[in-house]
């Protein structure tokens, strides 16, 4: 089953669902934030040790963003989760609840740059910055059921 077999147009929505009735807690939303930056370090370790087998490189930071831009856009785009938010039930949906479009999956990305973007979602119930700017929501998955 596919992430578009899953997420609900706009219009299949139940109409007594909403979104924001299933924001994944900021408890949580931290700890996608753990398990992704973990993720992330090992993919930049892997990717830069096969690149070392291959050309002698000093590890640059344009490894670490490379990874950064492929690893949270693709994976919120194509499947609506990262691997954090799998492991949590979690999905990202635009604000009617539907599946998000790219410019949002990138625009969620460049917002996490924000400073203290981080504590942004910790008092207002798991919703932070890069979700309010990119009119997005992660919601439980029991949204779709």
């Amino acid at each position: 089953m596919t992430f578009e077999d899953d997420i609900l147009d706009a219009g299949q929505i139940n109409e007594f669902s909403h979104p924001n009735d299933f924001i994944v807690e900021a408890s949580i939303r931290f700890g996608h934030f753990v398990i992704d930056v973990i993720i992330r370090l090992t993919l930049i370790t892997v990717v830069t040790f096969l690149i070392n087998l291959f050309v002698p490189l000093e590890p640059t930071y344009l490894i670490i963003y490379i990874i950064y831009f492929i690893y949270h856009p693709l994976m919120e785009f194509f499947f609506g989760k990262t691997i954090a938010k799998m492991m949590t039930k979690s999905t990202v949906v635009n604000e009617n609840g539907g599946k998000i479009i790219f410019r949002q999956a990138i625009l969620r990305s460049l917002c996490r740059f924000i400073p203290f973007n981080l504590f942004s979602f910790l008092g207002s119930k798991g919703i932070g910055w890069h979700d309010r700017i990119s009119k997005t929501r992660v919601v439980n998955d029991s949204f779709f059921d």
